[in-house]
């Protein structure tokens, strides 16, 4: 569903706000003029030695679509400045998609490999939810539970 220029940025300024709420946040300044158009967030909350504990990313781009805008990719992630890992819930197409988009997820445990895994739909509010938990929890990445993504 296609939304207007007025509600992306409307979009954009609600979640620089609440996601200023998170920690030490920097935004990209939202173009309507061009077309793909980013929404990119970028949060360091506070904890560590290094300053900050973890890193957010809150990433969203569209295009535009007869009078609207059309989500077309999104990445959503937590990056652990204290060995914990990374976490991305992503939507975009891969090399071997034939340009269509898939839902997948980059994790990376401590010390281990980045890997990709399945995944489905997610609304940034939802991913937001997901990452802060473990953020307040201090829990380190874990991508036992996650199934492979099978390039074909």
């Amino acid at each position: 569903m296609a939304i207007s220029t007025a509600d992306l940025q409307a979009r954009h300024e609600a979640l620089v706000q609440a996601l200023s709420l998170d920690g030490e946040a920097t935004a990209n300044i939202l173009d309507a003029s061009a077309s793909p158009a980013a929404v990119d967030i970028r949060i360091r909350a506070p904890g560590g030695r290094a300053g900050h504990a973890a890193s957010f990313r809150y990433f969203e781009k569209y295009a535009r679509s007869g009078a609207g805008w059309m989500l077309v990719e999104y990445v959503y992630l937590i990056s652990w400045q204290n060995g914990l890992g990374q976490l991305e819930y992503h939507w975009h197409p891969l090399p071997w998609s034939a340009e269509e988009p898939i839902f997948h997820i980059h994790c990376q445990p401590p010390g281990g490999a980045r890997g990709y895994f399945r995944s489905h739909a997610l609304l940034l509010e939802e991913a937001r939810t997901d990452l802060l938990r473990r953020y307040g929890a201090w829990m380190a990445v874990d991508c036992s539970g996650l199934y492979p993504l099978d390039a074909t």
